[in-house]
């Protein structure tokens, strides 16, 4: 081989290992993060939580979530949560929400009657309620009587 040669086969060796080297470092910056992520803590339910409940230091649990992540409405204070009362039921691992609670039992039919209980309600007048017997928050017992229902079967 003449020197020429021997010349460009070795600049040609160098260029090739510095280009490798230049796309190697320009593709590690591709995969470093430019900026660090921010985190911020939301409140979750670390149980179940039924309607009309109130809640206290042990149904809840911290979560980080990224700032950017977070919406409007989620509570990061643990203060802002116990003592409230659940609107709706709240289930394990769900993000408590602001509009889901309420300072006070309100003085609504489904917060009132317990659990297993049903309310119907009935139309008194001075006419149907015996002679104003009855009164608007007077609890009556209700008898339903049905007639059952025979199937005919055709032959």
């Amino acid at each position: 081989m003449n020197s020429m040669a021997k010349r460009l086969l070795f600049i040609s060796l160098i260029l090739s290992i510095l280009i490798t080297a230049i796309a190697y470092v320009y593709l590690n910056k591709l995969n470093t993060p430019n900026k660090v992520e921010e985190y911020t803590n939301v409140i979750i339910a670390a149980t179940n939580i039924p309607k009309g409940t109130l809640i206290d230091r042990k149904m809840l649990k911290e979560l980080k979530l990224p700032k950017d992540s977070v919406q409007q409405g989620y509570i990061k204070d643990y203060t802002l949560v116990v003592g409230k009362i659940t609107k709706e039921n709240i289930l394990k691992d769900e993000i408590i929400i602001i509009d889901k609670l309420q300072t006070e039992k309100i003085n609504e039919l489904s917060f009132i009657i317990d659990e297993n209980h049903r309310a119907v309600s009935v139309n008194v007048t001075g006419d149907t309620g015996v002679s104003y017997l009855l009164k608007p928050g007077d609890y009556v017992d209700i008898i339903v009587s049905l007639s059952e229902k025979k199937r005919m079967v055709g032959l």
